[in-house]
């Protein structure tokens, strides 16, 4: 059990830093926990090399009470701690950095070996990815796209997608899509004159939804946005969990200013937490032969069309937000 890290692992190696953590009995004293001492007993525990994301995610699952730590990315701040003792102490510092991508730290106490740094770690990733279902997603992003975008969504199956010879189709449309236009929230008479210049203000997001990203999975889960999101005017890569590495973040940042691919890291438990990591670049022309392919190929996105269609049509305003918004995703908000 975590909050039972025994004394003998550290009379085993002599004075160390980490007794420093620890009561007679050998209890982590949870009262007194800083991020800095949470890093040290999880690294302690595990006995393998960490990013601060996954540091984070196993404390979760111990019985360590991390309510405690307060903010949006805690993960962060764990981050932070470990490379201001790094940058202040120098080779006396309670950690060490471990060569590799991402990043990964350990105790200047323990010894790694290739084992440990590579296949011992995942364990403890697999014991902590999240168990959901992409789908899980969803519903949570309906909401934080409403409330960030003011967008309406719709989720695309692509199980009913037409099917085609192998490869086809793949990476052809995103998992969710999703609308903004002003017609509910501007006076008519700016809506009149905006369309007499040729200009709905429309706007069209494309979401592909992922579980987790990091480096074994970035370039798949990246290019596959790329792919089936470009017709749009702004698109996404969302995910529950992202590597907060700073190797993956400045690779991240790179592929999404090259592509114009805007990151979300979504909060299931609280949409309105979720974050948007890299905003995406607005594209001022949608690509209306990939639209209508589209259309002809997935019911839902079709589905997705004629609503908009729909809202373009109603210039009295006679359709209430009501019967909109029943074509589209469910929207949950506190």
């Amino acid at each position: 059990m975590m909050e039972e890290v025994f004394a003998s692992r550290s009379s085993d190696r002599g004075s160390t830093p980490l007794a420093s953590i620890f009561r007679t009995k050998g209890v982590i004293p949870i009262s007194n926990m800083t991020y800095k001492k949470l890093a040290i007993a999880i690294l302690n525990e595990t006995k393998v090399p960490m990013t601060a994301m996954e540091i984070w995610d196993y404390s979760k699952k111990t019985k360590i009470d991390t309510t405690k730590f307060q903010g949006k990315t805690p993960w962060y701040t764990i981050g932070a701690h470990i490379y201001t003792d790094l940058q202040s102490k120098g080779d006396k510092s309670d950690f060490k950095k471990i060569a590799g991508r991402p990043i990964k730290f350990g105790l200047n106490a323990l010894s790694y070996n290739d084992s440990q740094s590579n296949n011992a770690i995942t364990a403890i990733i697999d014991k902590n990815k999240t168990t959901r279902k992409e789908k899980e997603l969803h519903g949570p992003l309906a909401s934080f796209a409403f409330s960030q975008f003011s967008a309406y969504t719709k989720t695309i199956s692509h199980g009913k997608s037409k099917k085609g010879s192998k490869g086809e189709n793949e990476w052809l449309h995103p998992d969710m899509v999703g609308v903004y236009t002003p017609r509910y929230d501007w006076e008519d008479k700016v809506l009149v004159l905006n369309g007499l210049v040729g200009d709905t203000s429309l706007k069209i997001f494309s979401f592909e939804i992922k579980l987790n990203l990091d480096f074994t999975n970035l370039r798949q889960h990246f290019f596959q946005a790329v792919s089936n999101s470009y017709w749009a005017n702004e698109s996404y890569l969302v995910a529950e969990i992202v590597d907060d590495s700073r190797d993956f973040k400045e690779e991240l940042k790179r592929l999404s200013a090259l592509y114009g691919i805007g990151i979300i890291r979504i909060d299931v438990d609280d949409p309105q937490e979720s974050e948007i990591v890299f905003n995406a670049t607005y594209k001022s022309q949608l690509d209306w032969e990939t639209i209508n392919k589209l259309c002809e190929l997935n019911p839902d996105y079709k589905g997705f069309i004629n609503a908009i269609t729909i809202i373009l049509e109603d210039k009295n305003k006679n359709l209430s937000r009501e019967a909109i918004e029943i074509e589209f995703d469910k929207i949950e908000l506190d």
